[in-house]
């Protein structure tokens, strides 16, 4: 009876904020729309906005990511290999990356090939491809991280400290786009069927992203963690997380689905370990709710993850960015969450 309640206040509230958020979200834009009637987009913009034929004569099947970053000094390098299938025959092909990063190659098959910058994104000449042909582009790149200035609202890196000084540091690009770290096809339409991530950090911090770890590997001064997500996903909800981590586990037995047991993965500060094991047991009944509600948790074969964080939450995929700093409501916001007595990021991402 209690978990009934639980489950039914859960719902009501998110369905109460949802309704909420949208009004206030028209009332916005409807507002700016009749302020601003000269809105004017740029170049920029439009090559990161639309489906030019640069983009749309390929579907990206897969991405394998490989990088070092240096949180210390705010450095990122490495290289994207990008699998795509033709759906139409194209001699330039549009990946997007940032300007603020250095192009140190790009090539197929061990071919090097032609490219220009062109202000977020490169131009790649490409021979002319043959409809249905499933082909494979490497980008090596390196450069400084975009530092969040308003996290997760304003996007990129937040570099910071624990409580015991050692360095924490995590990504949120929602808005500002996948390819403000790493070069991808930056569009909404377009979700690779899986992402592998070798994430190589400093030797002492961990580096935590989506679906399930592959391995570790110790290299010369780093460690490097291999994660893999087998599911379809968008480029924006492809993250990482970089700091003095412990993990704990637990597993969570589908009511829906009964052949089905998921596994739910937390990776927490070590000073909050205790704490994390006391608020996460909140996890467990929203599934229980929301699988009731809207069937089956989608991600199984990649499991749940809950990763503490230097800003307040987002929804990535499989990995879920939490930094509600284990309160009761809503840190960012408590007069929309006065009295709850649930963790709404949990609930919410």
């Amino acid at each position: 009876m209690l978990q009934y309640k639980m489950c039914s206040k859960f719902f009501t509230i998110c369905f109460n904020v949802v309704i909420t958020i949208f009004s206030l979200f028209w009332f916005h834009n409807l507002q700016a729309q009749l302020l601003d009637k000269n809105k004017t987009y740029s170049y920029k913009d439009s090559l990161r906005g639309s489906l030019n034929p640069n983009r749309s004569g390929y579907d990206v099947k897969s991405y394998d990511i490989s990088i070092k970053i240096r949180p210390e000094d705010s450095l990122i390098s490495g290289n994207v290999t990008m699998e795509y299938l033709v759906l139409d025959s194209f001699s330039t092909m549009q990946i997007d990356l940032n300007d603020n990063f250095y192009i140190l190659g790009v090539h197929t098959m061990g071919r090097h090939l032609r490219y220009i910058k062109d202000t977020n994104c490169i131009l790649v000449e490409v021979a002319p491809e043959l409809k249905g042909l499933v082909n494979y582009i490497t980008v090596v790149y390196e450069g400084k991280l975009p530092i969040a200035k308003r996290p997760p609202w304003d996007g990129g890196f937040i570099i910071t400290t624990d409580s015991n000084n050692i360095i924490w540091a995590a990504v949120a690009c929602e808005g500002l786009g996948a390819s403000s770290w790493w070069p991808c096809k930056d569009h909404l339409s377009d979700e690779p069927e899986s992402v592998t991530m070798h994430i190589s950090v400093p030797k002492g911090l961990q580096a935590v992203s989506n679906g399930k770890l592959l391995s570790i590997e110790n290299l010369k001064g780093f460690d490097r963690f291999n994660w893999q997500v087998r599911n379809p996903i968008n480029t924006y909800n492809v993250t990482v997380n970089i700091g003095d981590y412990v993990n704990f586990k637990e597993f969570y037995a589908s009511k829906v689905n009964i052949y089905d047991t998921l596994m739910l993965d937390f990776w927490v500060l070590r000073n909050n370990l205790d704490k994390a094991k006391k608020q996460f047991q909140q996890v467990i009944p929203m599934l229980d709710c929301f699988e009731s509600k809207f069937g089956p948790y989608p991600f199984y074969s990649d499991g749940y993850k809950l990763v503490e964080t230097p800003y307040l939450g987002m929804e990535h995929q499989s990995a879920i960015a939490y930094g509600n700093k284990y309160l009761k409501g809503y840190s960012g916001n408590t007069q929309m969450t006065h009295g709850y007595e649930f963790d709404y990021i949990i609930v919410h991402e």
